[in-house]
C-alpha cells in the first residue's frame, strides 16, 4: 500500500502528523498518457485537514490547471475518514499524451492541520468514443 501525505516521518522526536507552518509542499504524478482517453475523471480517496483557504491552501491541479481547491470561508475537516472522490478531468485530458496530476499543499505561518492524506489515485476514462452512453466504473 502506498499513501502519499503531509508529515510521514519515522522519527518520534519530529513527527506530529502536521503540516508544517508557512510552507509549499507537493507530491505530482509522472507523465500520464491520455491520448486515447474520454470522459476522464481523476478518483481517489483522501483524508484531508486543512485550515480555511483564505489561510491555507489544499489543491489539485492538472497540466498546472487547478481542479479543485479547499474552501476559503470554512477549514476542511475528514476527521480522519477516508472519503472517495472524483472529478471531472476530461476537459484537460481527454486526448492528451501528457497529463501530469499535483497536489499542494500551502501553509501560513499560525495553525497547523494534518493537510493531505492520499491513497488509491486512479485516472478513470471510457477509451472508445462511441461508449459515451455507458457509466464510468468508478470505485466506492
Amino acid at each position: 500500500m502506498n499513501v502519499w501525505a503531509n508529515d510521514l516521518n519515522l522519527d518520534p522526536y519530529t513527527v506530529d502528523g502536521l503540516y508544517n507552518n508557512t510552507s509549499t509542499c507537493y507530491v505530482q504524478s509522472g507523465v500520464i498518457d491520455c491520448s486515447n482517453s474520454f470522459r476522464t475523471q481523476l478518483v481517489f480517496r483522501r483524508s484531508l485537514a486543512s485550515e480555511q483557504g483564505l489561510y491555507d491552501h489544499a489543491i489539485i491541479q492538472v497540466n498546472g490547471v487547478e481542479v479543485w481547491a479547499n474552501e476559503t470561508a470554512t477549514h476542511h475537516l475528514d476527521y480522519g475518514a477516508w472519503i472517495p472522490v472524483s472529478y471531472d478531468i476530461s476537459a484537460l485530458a481527454d486526448g492528451n499524451p501528457s497529463v501530469r496530476i499535483k497536489f499542494i499543499m500551502q501553509s501560513d505561518d499560525y495553525w497547523k492541520y494534518g493537510g493531505w492524506n492520499i491513497d488509491n489515485v486512479q485516472i478513470v476514462s471510457l477509451q472508445d468514443p462511441q461508449g459515451a452512453e455507458e457509466q464510468l466504473p468508478l470505485q466506492p
